[in-house]
């Protein structure tokens, strides 16, 4: 795969993310399922056409979540919705983008991401599209436990 940058993400890590811009428009960071790399969505043909279908609409940005991929592990004394966080705005920060919309599945860690960028961070937040929200993720995160 080419073309990945990284972004620090503070605490000696980073995150790799790769931008595919072929269009002008708002920033959309698709974020992925929660277990694959980046790498993968070149391979599988449905995420390939998906991939393409949003760089046509708009400056698409992918990155690899903590502990996938390119990135740094994740801290496994630090809360993982945090770090994922942290990756987000790390990523946007690097490219000097303002607000995107966030598209993607990945199940429950997704949706607690949109829910903790909307509480937290609603001006770096246009919007967000969730495919299967509640669906794989684990079940041991809590809607309370974002919105404390």
């Amino acid at each position: 795969m080419s073309n990945i940058q990284f972004a620090e993400v503070g605490h000696g890590r980073e995150i790799a993310y790769r931008e595919l811009s072929e269009v002008e428009g708002p920033a959309i960071v698709h974020f992925y399922t929660a277990t694959a790399a980046m790498e993968l969505l070149d391979e599988e043909r449905m995420d390939a056409r998906m991939v393409q279908t949003l760089a046509a609409s708009g400056r698409l940005i992918l990155f690899d979540k903590p502990g996938l991929g390119a990135s740094d592990p994740f801290d496994e004394h630090r809360d993982y919705l945090e770090q994922l966080l942290e990756a987000y705005l790390a990523v946007l920060d690097e490219l000097e983008v303002e607000a995107a919309w966030l598209f993607g599945g990945g199940g429950l860690p997704t949706a607690c991401l949109v829910a903790m960028l909307a509480r937290h961070h609603a001006d770096r937040l246009l919007g967000a599209v969730l495919v299967d929200p509640v669906g794989r993720g684990p079940m041991d995160i809590k809607p309370r436990d974002v919105l404390e």
